[in-house]
C-alpha cells in the first residue's frame, strides 16, 4: 500500500496481524521489513509513504527473494508516476 504525500523524507510503516503468529514471530517479521527497508532507503520515492504488511509467506522467504520482490515493487511505483 501507498499513499500520494507532500513532504520532503520517504517514511515506511511496518504492520503485522495476529493471523501471521505469535508475538516473536510478528517482531521477527517486522525486523525483517525495517532491515529491507534500510538496506534499500534510497529506492523510496520521497513523494509517497509506504506501508509493508507483513504476510505468513514473509516467514519462508530468504532475505534475497524479500529484497528482489521489493526493489521490483519500487521500481514499479517508481514508472507509474
Amino acid at each position: 500500500m501507498y499513499a500520494k504525500k507532500y513532504f520532503e523524507e520517504a517514511k515506511a510503516a511496518f504492520v503485522a496481524s495476529k493471523r501471521i503468529g505469535n508475538a516473536v514471530v510478528r517482531n521477527k517479521s517486522k525486523r525483517r521489513l525495517k532491515e529491507l527497508v534500510r538496506a534499500n532507503q534510497g529506492l523510496l520515492p520521497t513523494d509517497y509513504d509506504v506501508v509493508l504488511v507483513a504476510k505468513r509467506e514473509l516467514r519462508t522467504l530468504s532475505f534475497q527473494q524479500l529484497e528482489q520482490g521489493f526493489v521490483h515493487l519500487l521500481t514499479r511505483l517508481r514508472n507509474r508516476r
